[in-house]
């Protein structure tokens, strides 16, 4: 049953379960089933909140030259050569690189510099 449910019904067949366990008062059922309902088109609402605000987790390009401090050239030419992650289609003309792995690139690069300036004793060149 819980398969062939959209979400707003779930939201809502949950919210029912809650009010169907508190004292009812005079309410009728149909109101019951109405608040429930406005509950879940609320959990529903911020279910896209949520989706929207992953999405800014998306650089677009510009961001990331900001970001990277290097020029378009730079950047398509180590997208090209695979020393630099590869953006996303996130639409017919639109592309997008994942925060997170801007972030890694950063994280990895900054250790091989690191390691490429230690002396063989664990000293800095």
């Amino acid at each position: 049953m819980i398969e062939t449910m959209t979400l707003r019904d779930y939201f809502a067949s949950k919210a029912m379960e809650v009010f169907l366990t508190k004292d009812k008062g005079d309410w009728t059922f149909e109101e019951i089933a109405n608040d429930s309902y406005l509950i879940a088109d609320a959990m529903v609402k911020n279910q896209k909140v949520l989706t929207r605000r992953e999405k800014t987790d998306l650089l677009t390009l510009k961001e990331v030259l900001d970001y990277v401090k290097k020029s378009k050239t730079s950047v398509y030419k180590e997208v090209k050569s695979g020393t630099f992650p590869k953006p996303l289609r996130v639409g017919m003309r639109k592309i997008a690189w994942n925060l997170s792995d801007i972030q890694e690139w950063i994280s990895n690069r900054e250790k091989t510099f690191m390691d490429m300036s230690l002396k063989n004793d664990g000293s800095y060149k």
